[in-house]
């Protein structure tokens, strides 16, 4: 070969590469004898420059060979431009046949789709993309630009170049194939640790992507060996003439034409086969253009898809080939190949789910290994947007096993990891969610929503699904029944941990859906069919699984001891709560309202069992109306994406559009229909950085009992909105029309049993003396249910079951006025008259009133008491009245019209007046009824307690100003100054407030006065500081304690590992000293005892601990019981008992009441603006405190420091705390720790080591968040708000390191502190604080820290770097310590 010739082409680097590959000899010359010599260049490669000079001396040539065979001489009917990412791609709605179709910005501006005016999108790639411009299955040629055009059927791309050049050009890529293959089956096989042979595997390795570089270089230089490579990987001939996918055409050149040939070996597994099973990384091969080597390769994949997608390392593969392959998908929906689609990816699944029962799922570690299992198989998410393809649902309608394997798919996952609520102490660990099962229910429930309405345009019947479904409905063996009132119950006691729940029921869930679509959508939907195939234990296993998660949401409060219970709800909530309440919404109507209530009520009470659920009626009142109110959609609609938005943003009544929208997405999907809801439903839609207000015609929307509202209804803003001060329960919102279908649910409104639970309700809020002197035989047990005699005792609950019933006669009353009432005739209103107005005259309810809501008004009840004698009735008079609902809701209007029950007023009045529009009858009733006795005297005892009230008020005044003159005698009897009653001397030394003497001895020590709040400052410094900074952190015993550990402790059973946790989330404590001294036998003579709770002599302050001087005979003088003993028994973090003090690790947590001091004492001495709200100081902060009362408060922290410092007798520890386990800790906490726990060692070193990570944390956290785009994160973009947001973290950290500072460098033996007196001025200026503690400025620790490894420059100049092992870590919100005081900014 000529060098000279290589030179002309630019290959001035060609010498090296002919020295490497040597002399070979030109394939069919005399001197080729086997392809040996060229599997041995092959193995000299170092660059793909290699390889084409050898396959430019296998055919003879003297230049370089893609060129004689490369698109400028034969053109490339399709585009093969590579769309990488961020790169603009269009899609035509004209000319595109997918809606994964694109095309590069070349094709269509060459297109004249513009010049057309074709209907187009643009939009810049994510994961990349291919140009389809020529591509006829994705794109239509009409569309096609004017350099492609669609592939001939006449000939393929090989046959255009000579027969001799593409019969070497076949054995060249064979003889490549095959030395590829063979590299990497050794590749696959070997395995070993010595360095010689890694260092070949890699050599071997680097050979094999060198081919591959080559072969995806030169199909897009060349369409003739585009082709013959294709069909080299598949062994077979790709003809449009000849291709049968079950009977393929064998490769040419297998067999010798002449003697002399010289042939390479075939593979014996096919090649692409071995390609995609091989472990390197490779291009995408499944991108070669041509169709039928995608529907070969699609087919092959198919066959072995079993093996091939467990592989984590194929999925990406595997992802690509399905995204690509999109225009095929049809053949493989069908008959075409034996390997169908949607059956195999539909085993798989089943496969995969399967592996569950390998598990434990309850154990962290084993569902973690599931989870990650599971997590990459998201292709029937992909699959499932093909349903809408006419040729592919339409096979699924007639190959029913495909659907039944699809539903047997999820109803491996029903009951998954069911919950069981923890009554004694929580596990020690808890796993989170199991997302994997949400995310697969969800996309296999959204295909089956594509079928069924693809099904009912073409009025096709469905109800086999329904067969095929309640096919697989089986209740667990464990499941119990139980009789009630002749009615067949389930045992539902999950609130005493007898029964379970799971918040996973994708079956019932796909019942759900099927019923929700065919009520809507199905013009042969039959509520009669529908029943005739639900036996009654069916129906009671599909409403039970409904609504067991319900009653776990009405529960939610009291499973405190699942610990990740607010995730699992969270979870449900957004995923299937929608869906689980239009099941029981639509079995009440197949149950009848009768059997639906009792249902109702024996689940609510589990089976009557719940002793300790006080609040079981109140939910259950709460459930029906929500079930009552429900609209659901299969898909959402307009009005029913306004119904979430309005609700939301009465929730969130100061939220801008763009965190409004981020917030519903989730939850609505459709961002189209959320941004129009938006725009109709609140102004300053339109502004940037604009707060949205909702308009107030949308007010009356406000749902009350809205589903999402988990805690409590957003009540304060509604009110807002309103401009309504009496905190009156809202009416009925306006809701959507009811469909039809499921009108049958308003037969609960005739239900007699439903007007007997609103009297039996009614009647201890209105008449608390009174009883039923009847017995309601539909809910006796009830009647005698202790819980319900605890609610009679509970004022909140009987409210609130009171307004629920209120709400639900208001619900019932609007139906009978719109469906009834307005229907009835001249006629029939008259004789309804005649019937209410015989009714109310006498009291009879064998009345003729047909109209069922008036008639359950009106129904009477024998009601009665017994009056003990008051002086006028003759002795024990025993009365009996009838009452209606109607006489109880008088007397509660008259009760509220003397502002008693005020927050029912609106309902009242809202019934009464409804009522009054009924008849003219009930109008003169209403207006001339004469209240029950009780509620006159009611209304006098009123009156008598408002009167009593103002004497209290009077007396307190009274009070005092007597003490006022007490302690004025007090201090003039002991000969004391007004100015001395600090309770100091001149000097500062304490002085006792009675005796009024300095003298302290061990003997009888003097002892500062304090106070301990515990509890109620919980979260008031919110401590979990690190969880704010780490981005990447998985939950674990850590993440589990969180805003739990109220009673989670024993200490019998208390570990090492838990201290940290302790002091990180348990309840805080304040402990604060009104600033005077006593001695131990002044004490003692003031109240008889050594100690107990008593109030300062001197400022009438109550004090519940004494504070001993900084030393540890006075300490023991004193006593455990007056300090430390009461620190301990008032803390909540422990269950039963407290521990005992004198236990060396109980010694070590002392540590935590120290600290919360300090947080505490950092917070509460910010500036603030709370109280200047609404006044013209509004943006002005202040101090809550004066520097003399900042002063005491600093003085109490040291003598608590000290104290606790004394009370530790253990020798130190050396233990190191700054681990890689403990970083997940408050850097604070870990370091003021470490020094207590081993006093010899700096405290300085450990605050600059806590400095350092707390800066590292941020960083990783604002890196971390730019990573992933988070739109909550500081902006990037902008250095102030980054110099902000690390202000506001370091800030707060150098202020707690000051305290603790001070605390060890103050000493208290006299009440003299070693430092001059610091002003609240000084404790803000941080620069002062900084100095004193010899701390730099965050901006210098950042660099000291570079590590230099990694880094990434933002826009703005600030540069942070990632350490070469990170640590791993979660994102949290910007403040660092947050509180939950209203008085604190």
């Amino acid at each position: 070969m000529e060098e000279n010739q290589w030179f002309l082409f630019g290959l001035d680097d060609i010498l090296p590469t002919l020295k490497r590959v040597g002399d070979l000899p030109v394939y069919g010359s005399e001197a080729f004898t086997s392809f040996s010599e060229y599997n041995t260049s092959l193995k000299k490669i170092e660059k793909t420059q290699d390889i084409d000079v050898i396959l430019a001396k296998f055919l003879g040539v003297n230049e370089p060979p893609i060129p004689l065979f490369s698109k400028d001489k034969f053109k490339l009917p399709f585009c093969n431009a590579d769309l990488q990412h961020n790169t603009l791609l269009y899609r035509c709605l004209d000319c595109s046949l997918n809606f994964t179709a694109c095309v590069c910005e070349e094709c269509f501006r060459k297109g004249n789709h513009l010049e057309e005016g074709h209907h187009f999108t643009t939009q810049l790639t994510i994961q990349g993309a291919t140009c389809d411009c020529g591509n006829p299955d994705l794109w239509k040629p009409s569309g096609f630009c004017c350099d492609h055009h669609a592939p001939t059927t006449e000939s393929t791309p090989s046959e255009l170049l000579e027969p001799e050049m593409r019969k070497k050009l076949h054995l060249f890529v064979r003889c490549l194939l095959n030395f590829m293959l063979n590299e990497v089956e050794i590749l696959n096989m070997t395995k070993s640790n010595d360095n010689a042979e890694k260092q070949r595997m890699q050599n071997l390795k680097n050979r094999v992507s060198l081919v591959l570089a080559w072969i995806h270089g030169a199909v897009q230089q060349s369409y003739p060996l585009l082709h013959i490579i294709a069909e080299e990987l598949t062994l077979q001939t790709l003809d449009n003439k000849s291709f049968d996918i079950n009977k393929p055409v064998p490769l040419s050149y297998t067999t010798k034409e002449e003697e002399t040939d010289i042939l390479p070996q075939l593979a014996t597994v096919i090649p692409i086969l071995t390609y995609i099973r091989g472990t390197f990384d490779h291009p995408d091969l499944y991108q070669l253009c041509i169709r039928l080597f995608k529907i070969y390769l699609f087919d092959v994949v198919l066959e072995n898809y079993s093996e091939l997608s467990l592989k984590v390392e194929k999925f990406i593969f595997l992802c690509g080939l399905f995204y690509d392959s999109a225009p095929i998908y049809t053949m493989f929906s069908t008959d075409y190949s034996k390997n169908n689609l949607f059956r195999v990816v539909i085993a798989e699944y089943k496969q995969l789910i399967s592996k569950k029962e390998m598990f434990d799922l309850n154990n962290a570690t084993d569902r973690e290994t599931f989870q990650a299992i599971c997590d990459p198989h998201t292709e029937m998410a992909f699959l499932i947007r093909f349903f809408r393809e006419q040729p592919i649902n339409q096979y699924i309608y007639n190959n029913d096993d495909i659907m039944h394997e699809y539903f047997k798919v999820i109803d491996l996952i029903q009951d998954i990891v069911p919950l069981k609520r923890a009554l004694i102490k929580p596990k020690e660990y808890e796993p989170e969610p199991l997302q994997v099962a949400n995310a697969i229910s969800s996309c296999f429930q959204n295909g089956f929503r594509i079928l069924l309405k693809r099904f009912h345009r073409q009025k096709l019947p469905t109800i086999k699904y329904l067969k095929s479904i309640l096919s697989l409905f089986k209740a667990p063996r464990s499941t119990k029944y139980l009789t009630c009132n002749d009615y067949k119950l389930i045992s539902n006691n999950i609130f005493n941990a007898v029964d379970t729940v799971s918040l996973y029921s994708p079956i019932t869930q796909m019942a759900g859906v099927y019923l929700l679509s065919s009520l809507q959508q199905d013009d042969n939907y039959s509520l009669d069919v529908v029943r005739s195939l639900i036996d009654n234990d069916k129906l009671l296993y599909m409403i039970n699984q409904s609504l067991k998660p319900m009653m776990l949401l009405c529960q939610y409060g009291k499973w405190t001891k699942n610990l990740n219970i607010n995730l699992e709800t969270s979870c449900y909530m957004l995923s299937s709560m929608f869906i689980d309440l239009f099941m029981i919404q639509y079995s009440s109507i197949l149950l009848g309202p009768n059997y639906y209530l009792n249902f109702m009520i024996n689940s609510f009470t589990s089976n009557y069992k719940s002793n300790e659920y006080t609040s079981c009626w109140s939910d259950m009142l709460k459930t029906i109306i929500q079930i009552q109110q429900l609209r659901m959609n299969p898909k959402h609609t307009p009005e029913n994406v306004r119904h979430y938005a309005t609700q939301s943003l009465i929730a969130n009544k100061k939220m801008e559009k763009e965190k409004f929208v981020e917030l519903l997405k989730s939850i609505l999907y459709s961002e189209k229909l959320l941004e129009d809801a938006i725009l109709e439903i609140s102004s300053g839609a339109n502004q940037l950085n604009t707060e949205l207000k909702l308009k107030p015609e949308r007010v009356k929307y406000f749902d009350f009992y809205f589903p999402l509202y988990l805690d409590e209804p957003p009540m304060k803003n509604y009110h807002e909105l309103i401009k309504d001060n009496d905190n009156s329960h809202p009416l009925p919102g306006v809701l959507g029309p009811l469909h039809h279908n499921l009108e049958a649910i308003n037969d609960l409104y005739n239900e007699s049993l439903l007007y007997r639970i609103v009297f039996f309700t009614l009647l201890p809020l209105v008449h608390p003396q009174y009883k039923l002197e009847e017995t309601f035989s539909d809910f006796e047990k009830f009647n005698k249910f202790s819980s319900f005699q605890e609610m009679l005792q509970s004022q909140e609950e009987l409210d609130k079951s009171v307004n629920n019933c209120l709400y639900l006669l208001c619900l019932a009353q609007q139906h009978y006025s719109e469906k009834q009432f307005n229907t009835l005739s001249g006629e029939e209103k008259s004789t309804l008259s005649t019937s209410i107005k015989l009714q109310l005259s006498e009291k009879d309810n064998n009345n003729t009133i047909k109209s069922s809501f008036i008639s359950h008004i009106l129904t009477y009840h024998k009601v009665g008491t017994t009056k003990e004698n008051d002086g006028e009735n003759n002795n024990n008079n025993n009365t009996t009245q009838s009452m209606s609902i109607l006489d109880l809701l008088i007397d509660l209007l008259v009760m509220t019209n003397k502002n008693r029950y005020v927050d029912k007023k609106k309902l009242i009045n809202h019934l009464i007046n409804g009522l009054k529009d009924i008849d003219e009858s009930l109008v003169n009733y209403i207006n001339n009824r004469k209240p029950s006795d009780d509620i006159i005297k009611g209304n006098e005892d009123e009156k008598l307690r408002s009167d009593q009230l103002e004497e209290v008020h009077k007396r307190q005044k009274e009070i005092k100003e007597m003490m006022a003159q007490q302690q004025k005698q007090f201090l003039q009897l002991n000969e004391i100054d007004e100015s001395e009653s600090s309770g100091l001397h001149d000097n500062n030394t304490p002085i006792c407030v009675t005796c009024r003497s300095s003298t302290d001895t061990d003997t009888d020590p003097l002892g500062a006065m304090g106070n301990v709040c515990g509890f109620h400052a919980h979260i008031n410094s919110k401590r979990n500081s690190l969880k704010s900074f780490c981005p990447s952190l998985k939950d674990n015993e850590f993440g589990s304690y969180e805003f739990h550990t109220f009673g989670s402790f024993y200490p019998e059973e208390l570990k090492e590992s838990q201290i940290l946790i302790i002091m990180q989330f348990s309840p805080s404590f304040n402990i604060s000293c009104c600033g005077h001294h006593i001695h131990k036998s002044c004490l003692i003579n003031l109240s008889g005892k050594e100690f107990q709770g008593f109030h300062c002599p001197l400022c009438d302050r109550p004090t519940n601990l004494i504070l001993p001087p900084d030393n540890i005979n006075k300490l023991k003088s004193w006593g455990n019981d007056c300090f430390i003993d009461v620190l301990v028994k008032s803390d909540m973090t422990f269950a039963m008992n407290a521990p005992d003090v004198s236990e060396p690790l109980t010694m070590k947590l002392l540590w935590k009441y120290a600290l919360s001091n300090i947080e505490t004492l950092e917070l509460t001495s910010r500036r603030q603006k709370s109280y200047n709200r609404g006044t013209s100081h509004e943006n002005k902060p202040y101090f809550v405190y004066n520097d003399a009362e900042f002063s005491k408060r600093l003085n109490t922290l040291t003598i608590i420091y000290h104290n606790i410092i004394n009370l530790r007798e253990i020798p130190d520890d050396p233990t190191e705390l700054w681990s890689d386990d403990n970083q997940l800790y408050d850097p604070f906490i870990v370091a003021t720790l470490s020094f207590y726990l081993n006093r010899s060692s700096d405290p300085k070193a450990h605050i600059k080591k806590a400095y350092e990570n707390l800066i590292f944390c941020v960083q990783a956290t604002i890196m971390d968040s730019y990573r992933r785009g988070n739109p909550l994160s500081p902006d990037v973009n902008d250095r102030d708000k980054l110099v902000k947001f690390f202000s506001s973290v370091t800030d707060q950290f150098i202020r707690k390191a000051y305290l603790f500072h001070h605390c060890i460098s103050s000493r208290l033996q006299t009440g003299n502190q070693s430092e001059s007196q610091l002003t609240l001025e000084q404790f803000s200026d941080i620069s002062y604080l900084r100095t004193a503690l010899d701390i730099p400025t965050w901006q210098t620790t950042q660099n000291e820290m570079m590590t230099r490894e990694v880094s990434i420059t933002f826009t703005n100049g600030i540069s942070f770097s990632i350490p070469p092992k990170p640590a791993k870590f979660i994102p949290l919100p910007h403040s660092y310590v947050v509180s939950n005081s209203y008085s604190i900014d």
